[in-house]
């Protein structure tokens, strides 16, 4: 999957040509690039050490049935595909993708990566309905990394469900690959809070950033709540 990472500026850097202006040898995999200062290395070597963690995940998403990923996935593609065709901020890069669901107390809660915006969406298990609300109620769940804001919806194809919008739209995202790995690091910083590093304060008192390693402070990024 990730042969290459987009780095911004129309430039895709590939590990077996590597990189002659910045002095990147042929076959520098992307988790062994330089810390250079370079803002674009510095998201690919966390871009690569995120689909690493992917894949320590994945086993907790098994339970999750083929039958309705595929019911949620052929729902949004059907909406795709008809009521937001046309829509002027679509991401064409981006295709329809149920990511890393798991349980969470009577309910699945995974993302949604979809051409028009990335959510968070909680299903309710099959013997546990979600109680009766207004189409306009906010619902706050309680997760391990924070309190996120739910709003109710509901399909035909999927019965009731509720959403919470990371990103929308989607356009920042450069292809499937880094909208994937943006959704698994989402699960991830939501349900595995204790897995993120926190910053060294220096003897300034301000705290110690390595570039390589964004992923300390990206829990500002969803303006979680503890």
């Amino acid at each position: 999957m990730f042969e290459g990472s987009y780095l911004g500026d129309d430039h895709v850097y590939d590990p077996a040509q590597g990189d002659p202006i910045w002095n990147v040898s042929p076959g520098t995999p992307l988790a062994d690039l330089p810390n250079t200062g370079n803002t674009r290395y510095a998201v690919a070597r966390t871009i690569s050490s995120c689909y690493c963690q992917t894949e320590a995940m994945a086993p907790t998403a098994s339970s999750f049935s083929a039958d309705l990923t595929h019911r949620i996935e052929g729902t949004f593609e059907q909406i795709a595909q008809t009521r937001m065709c046309d829509l002027p901020f679509l991401n064409s890069r981006l295709r329809v993708a149920a990511v890393a669901f798991r349980p969470w107390q009577s309910s699945w809660i995974g993302v949604l990566v979809t051409p028009w915006g990335i959510n968070l969406l909680q299903l309710p298990k099959s013997d546990a309905p979600f109680p009766p609300t207004r189409a306009d109620a906010v619902t706050e769940v309680a997760l391990p990394g924070g309190i996120m804001p739910f709003m109710p919806a509901r399909l035909d194809t999927l019965g009731e469900f509720r959403m919470c919008s990371l990103f929308s739209p989607a356009r920042q995202f450069a292809d499937q690959a880094t909208a994937l790995v943006t959704a698994w690091e989402t699960m991830r910083l939501l349900f595995e809070p204790e897995s993120v590093a926190q910053p060294k304060v220096g003897p300034d008192g301000s705290a110690q950033v390595h570039p390589e390693r964004p992923d300390r402070f990206r829990r500002c990024l969803f303006g979680l709540q503890t």
